[in-house]
């Protein structure tokens, strides 16, 4: 631990605020870099590194904080945790809607107008995991939505052996849902800038 970091720390755990605002001074675009390749699915990078920054603040202040490491990588840890929650909660949402869709184009309202309801940033999302591959997209919906371990996974998708096998074959499907999102939002930004 360096210098600046000690001052940081002893700072927030004698409340000056002119400590936290360093904090957040000295770790903001790092923080917000490093945690660019774990955040996607429509997350603002800013705001979990944000919350990062005040978890951080408060586990100090708490005395919660015991690690003699750097402070950069704790609050990476805090926000890739973060990022992991968002991630469930949105892969739900979509999952959600898409049963809400079909429940819906059998009834009396249309399909269209539930569709209507999502905003554009979830309907990109369920359009992407409708691109990626079957094995990814039950794996996906397994992991995230049913909250499934390892072991239960197995069981359904027995091809997956091992929960490392399984833990791998997750972050490759995650990367690809992430570079079709990624792709799908660049392409409408393009046709939104066009039309104007």
């Amino acid at each position: 631990m360096d210098k600046l970091e000690k001052n940081i720390i002893e700072g927030i755990k004698l409340g000056l605020e002119a400590a936290e605002n360093k904090l957040c001074k000295v770790y903001r675009y790092e923080l917000e870099k490093k945690l660019r390749k774990y955040c996607f699915l429509t997350i603002p990078v800013e705001m979990v590194a944000t919350d990062a920054m005040v978890l951080a603040i408060e586990k100090i202040r708490s005395g919660e904080y015991k690690d003699h490491g750097k402070l950069l990588p704790y609050m990476i840890g805090i926000g890739k945790n973060l990022c992991s929650e968002i991630h469930k909660k949105k892969i739900k949402e979509i999952v959600y809607y898409d049963d809400m869709i079909f429940n819906y184009s059998h009834s009396s309202i249309a399909a269209e107008d539930v569709q209507d309801l999502l905003d554009d940033d979830i309907r990109m999302v369920r359009e992407a995991i409708g691109k990626i591959d079957a094995i990814c997209r039950e794996l996906l919906i397994l992991a995230f939505y049913k909250q499934l371990r390892p072991r239960e996974i197995i069981q359904i998708m027995p091809e997956l052996v091992s929960a490392s096998r399984i833990s791998n074959r997750k972050n490759k499907c995650l990367a690809k849902l992430k570079g079709i999102f990624y792709k799908r939002k660049s392409n409408q930004h393009e046709h939104k800038v066009k039309s104007t």
